[in-house]
């Protein structure tokens, strides 16, 4: 799969990501649908995140960083795509649960951080 197809096949995800959220945003009863209603608002929200942000990073990617190949690219703008993912919806979850405090913020973006520099020196030892 080429570069551009992989870029258009992200972005009909991304849109079909995007209208699944906005149908679940629009369709379900927060008060009436209980645990599941948030958990597929969470999971259909994470997806179109995780899409958009994949898609993004990726042209930036290429704009900006041309020595490396585009597979390379696409690996770590979708893993980027989904730790930033996972750091919007839990920085939600914990609004809502009212246990958003700053270093609990801090204490996530570490972890997260710590999880990337682990992806990353693993892709820098395997390529030597």
């Amino acid at each position: 799969m080429t570069l551009v197809r992989y870029t258009i096949f992200m972005l009909i995800i991304a849109v079909l990501c995007w209208a699944a959220w906005i149908v679940v945003l629009m369709n379900i009863d927060p008060l009436g649908a209980g645990i599941l209603g948030f958990i597929v608002f969470y999971v259909t929200m994470f997806f179109a995140m995780t899409t958009t942000f994949s898609v993004f990073g990726m042209l930036l990617r290429r704009w900006f960083v041309n020595h490396q190949a585009p597979a390379k690219q696409v690996a770590t703008a979708l893993r980027q795509g989904v730790w930033f993912s996972l750091l919007i919806i839990g920085t939600l979850i914990l609004i809502s649960q009212d246990l958003l405090t700053w270093w609990n913020i801090l204490l996530f973006i570490a972890v997260l951080a710590t999880v990337e520099f682990f992806f990353l020196s693993f892709s820098n030892n395997s390529s030597e």
